[in-house]
């Protein structure tokens, strides 16, 4: 294999314009606040913790295991590091955070040139860069400080060294290239810990290649070892989700996280359900074609990387979009790879290349998606969100009025915590009296009942809140948010 460049200079500069352009969408597309995802608000507490010297856990936060869709204990402390500048610099400034999220997508999309300089042409690359810089999902999750643009960097900058080539010469250091490998793979598993999905990849590389692990490889994982042990030293606890991948995994729900696995990728076409199954279907055959070509000729650490990632997610307890955000540029770059080995469409005196029409299917389907959003007042600043003056309300409640000691029950627990610096937890109301059993177990003083972004009400808080009406006080009520303060019987 030849060494990969980003191509002519002439090359280079167009794909900077069109990531310049991109930048300019992303910024004219740029919402304020934040929604009430609140996985953000645990990264950022972890990154304060870490640059006031506190213990990286000590978030307020209290997990409880009849909970643990809400999010883990902790998080790997690769995001919240990558936080510290920003923090440092300007403060817990959403805008500035979000923007620095959104630059980890841009630096990606020049890997992803790169990336795949050998296989595709350079239209096809820029085709790739713009209907995966533009996507909509992608423009959506630029809006939140999490975890999955930064990881996609460190994913593609990864696939990117583990296909470069070996050196040539015995002389050279190639156990250099094997350290920067082991690197790399250490950060992707830093920031998620599904990046540790690398080590098995490059080793099924290796054997389908060789039928042996070469020394490179064996090196990689030595390093990679060492410093995932480090990060259990210094970070205990930091596993993210894989601390809850047991609580609740069932063989039998493998059937359907396939089905909603295969549905997440429809959606890189939109929202609009007959277009993106319109468009998935005929799509998706050619791409799973080009896999299989490539698996052919030779599979490579693209082919074994994306299988591998596609099992675990099927295995991961809480699979969503975002957690398949590493393998849509994957997507997108095999069904170019499948266009680019068929003829260009006639249409009389045009000649019409594949990747012109994929550019221009999915820019209809990214037009219509877009429209959607705005006729349903996404893009008006009007969405729900912690800006809301009803959530500030409720924050400054909480600060001013509550115990510092207070115990909080709130199914965004970690948002409240990072806010209003009261202990929270998330609570299950299916059953009324094992409800009351966590609250005495916690020694909670409040509760809150919310109606958040529009969704349902939490399933039997209303039966709880009825049922034990004596010993719930409302204390704050402000739009979709009640707030109970709990009296403990005498």
């Amino acid at each position: 294999m030849k060494p990969i460049s980003l191509g002519t200079r002439q090359e280079l500069l167009a794909c900077l314009l069109l990531i310049a352009l991109v930048a300019l969408f992303y910024g004219v597309t740029s919402l304020p606040g934040h929604d009430w995802g609140d996985d953000f608000a645990l990264y950022i507490h972890h990154a304060h913790n870490l640059l006031s010297g506190l213990p990286y856990r000590d978030t307020q936060y209290l997990f409880n295991p009849e909970m643990p869709k809400i999010g883990p204990p902790a998080y790997p402390p690769g995001f919240p590091l990558l936080l510290l500048p920003v923090l440092s610099l300007f403060g817990a400034s959403l805008p500035v955070m979000k923007g620095w999220v959104s630059a980890f997508l841009l630096a990606g999309l020049l890997v992803l040139f790169r990336l795949f300089a050998g296989q595709l042409s350079f239209a096809a690359r820029l085709t790739l860069l713009a209907l995966v810089g533009c996507n909509g999902v992608f423009v959506q999750v630029k809006e939140e400080i999490i975890s999955d643009l930064p990881f996609l960097f460190f994913v593609l900058v990864t696939l990117d060294a583990l296909q470069t080539p070996p050196p040539a010469s015995a002389g050279q250091k190639w156990w250099l290239q094997a350290l920067w490998q082991g690197v790399l793979i250490y950060a992707c598993y830093a920031i998620r810990v599904a990046g540790v999905v690398f080590i098995p990849a490059m080793l099924w590389r290796d054997w389908l290649q060789n039928r042996s692990i070469s020394a490179q490889s064996r090196l990689t994982v030595l390093l990679f070892c060492l410093l995932a042990l480090l990060q259990q030293r210094f970070f205990p606890g930091g596993g993210g989700y894989f601390t809850s991948l047991f609580l609740d995994f069932q063989w039998a729900e493998l059937p359907s996280k396939f089905y909603h696995n295969l549905n997440y990728f429809t959606l890189i076409w939109g929202e609009e359900k007959w277009v993106r199954l319109l468009l998935f279907a005929g799509s998706a055959p050619l791409a799973a074609l080009a896999l299989l070509r490539a698996w052919q000729k030779g599979p490579t650490i693209i082919e074994t990387f994306s299988i591998g990632y596609f099992l675990l997610i099927l295995l991961w307890p809480y699979t969503g979009v975002r957690f398949a955000l590493p393998l849509l540029p994957l997507y997108f770059y095999y069904l170019l790879s499948a266009l680019q080995s068929l003829p260009p469409l006639a249409l009389r005196r045009w000649r019409v290349p594949g990747h012109v029409l994929l550019l221009l299917a999915g820019f209809a389907a990214y037009a219509l998606h877009y429209q959607q959003q705005w006729q349903g007042g996404y893009w008006s600043g009007q969405r729900d969100g912690i800006h809301q003056p009803y959530a500030q309300a409720l924050f400054q409640f909480i600060r001013q009025q509550t115990a510092p000691e207070a115990v909080i029950l709130f199914n965004k627990p970690r948002v409240l915590a990072w806010m209003t610096g009261r202990s929270a937890a998330a609570f299950a109301a299916q059953d009324p009296e094992r409800l009351w059993a966590y609250i005495q177990k916690v020694q909670a003083s409040y509760l809150i009942d919310a109606f958040l972004e529009g969704g349902p009400a939490t399933p039997g808080l209303q039966r709880f809140i009825a049922d034990h009406a004596e010993r719930l006080q409302v204390v704050f009520a402000q739009g979709p948010v009640v707030v109970y303060r709990i009296i403990s019987p005498e």
